[in-house]
């Protein structure tokens, strides 16, 4: 199975059969593979820098190389995490949140953002990816207050991670809810913070969350 995003960006079975697939990047005579695992991981991910591939094809093959070289990147989970414990101990009166706040991004993290990122590293955590999660959210009634919250908590984490130089990755939360028409309003009625969710409610988006 093979399946083509652009020109000189494509998703290939590594050995026919092995259900093993690699995005493949090529330009002016540079090559790139990023083992991704399973057919919807790599396409997903694929979807995930296409833009970025279009506008400048040898910076996200040498990006994709630079990672290569860290190969000791953790995971989503621990990135958020110790991001959470570095705002639990902030000592600094102009950078510390309240606690309640701090309370609400840990339980937000818990319910909803690490079952279906945790396990990641933090690159396939693509826009593509959250924007499925937002979807999700959505269709499960979550208020945009809270998913305002779940914005900040993924690009809190990721910014975090950019000042420990685990990542040069770009903020993947960047427009998605302006896109998909989920900005927060000053005054929401109907919906209330985790009314109608189950945490954990719901298949895993697509399958395409599943591995690194």
């Amino acid at each position: 199975m093979k399946e083509k995003l652009c020109k000189g960006l494509v998703v290939r079975e590594n050995r026919k059969g092995s259900g093993r697939y690699f995005v493949v990047m090529t330009h002016a005579g540079q090559v790139e593979m990023v083992p991704m695992g399973k057919f919807e991981n790599a396409v997903g991910y694929a979807k995930g820098i296409k833009d970025d591939f279009l506008n400048n094809p040898l910076a996200t093959i040498e990006h994709h190389r630079r990672l290569k070289e860290n190969p000791q990147r953790p995971t989503f989970a621990l990135a958020a995490t110790t991001w959470i414990n570095k705002l639990k101990n902030e000592t600094d009166e102009d950078k510390r949140k309240a606690s309640s706040t701090v309370e609400r991004y840990e339980q937000l993290l818990r319910d909803w953002v690490l079952p279906e990122f945790g396990s990641l590293k933090l690159e396939p955590v693509t826009n593509h990816r959250v924007k499925d999660l937002f979807r999700k959210l959505d269709k499960l009634n979550m208020s945009k207050s809270a998913m305002s919250n779940v914005s900040t908590v993924i690009t809190g984490t990721v910014g975090f991670a950019r000042n420990e130089r685990w990542t040069d990755m770009m903020n993947p939360v960047t427009d998605i809810l302006k896109d998909l028409g989920l900005l927060r309003v000053k005054k929401e009625r109907g919906r209330q913070d985790g009314q109608k969710l189950q945490p954990g409610s719901g298949e895993k988006l697509s399958g395409i969350c599943d591995g690194t």
